[in-house]
């Protein structure tokens, strides 16, 4: 089940907890992805790179908490286009990563969380 998710619930289970610890982290995670993709696109509408980069630096660690590897790897894309001052490459690479969360916030509710509506 878990090899074609984003989030790796047995690695969260292996590493920190019971799935009912997960699906705990996971409705704050679900809470705060939105508030999360809303500092971060506001950064890049203000051009303001130094907020940007904090913003995603922070989304990489608790997306490598969750075990939402695709979320991480491309947080680290982003944040390695803002080191080399590439704001092209990094506004593109954000994109992608608002498409990720998205889809993983898609499976919070349809997968880990829809006993929890």
């Amino acid at each position: 089940m878990t090899d074609q998710r984003l989030i790796d619930v047995r690695r969260f289970e292996d590493q920190v907890g019971s799935l009912a610890s997960f699906r705990k982290v996971a409705a704050i995670f679900l809470e705060l992805l939105p508030r999360w993709r809303d500092r971060a696109q506001t950064a890049v509408d203000q051009q303001d790179w130094t907020a940007l980069a904090e913003q995603v630096h922070q989304m990489k660690g608790c997306c490598g908490m969750m075990c939402a590897q695709l979320l991480t790897d491309q947080s680290a894309l982003v944040e390695r286009h803002l080191k080399e001052a590439d704001a092209h490459q990094a506004s593109e690479a954000l994109k992608q990563l608002f498409r990720l969360m998205e889809a993983v916030q898609h499976e919070l509710r349809t997968v880990w969380l829809k006993d929890d509506a």
